[in-house]
């Protein structure tokens, strides 16, 4: 298992870029780099645009706080045990890498 990031940088932001081409009805809204090279194209609802573009900044958060768990700077005072926490992290951002057996 690799803890090497294989998506796209961020910072994403969320643009909205009108109507959709095939569906005036329905928005068009996309996911792009800050520089506006689109991650996206065309997600229908705004709420899960703005989760999507959050992605990287929660991963490198996530990532920040397994390596304070792991280096005892967090107090953990939790019914669920630091072990079981420490291992759901660890497939969640597994998962988001993109790692086969997350």
């Amino acid at each position: 298992m690799s803890n090497e990031t294989k998506f796209t940088a961020g910072p994403w932001i969320v643009c909205h870029t009108g109507p959709h081409w095939n569906n005036p009805d329905l928005a068009n809204i996309d996911i792009q780099k800050s520089n506006g090279e689109n991650i996206t194209e065309t997600v229908y609802e705004e709420t899960d645009a703005y989760l999507i573009a959050a992605a990287p900044e929660m991963y490198e958060h996530i990532n920040i706080i397994k390596e304070m768990i792991d280096d005892g700077d967090i107090l953990f005072r939790h019914p669920m045990s630091k072990m079981t926490l420490e291992l759901r992290i660890d497939q969640l951002l597994a998962k988001a890498r993109g790692d086969n057996n997350a």
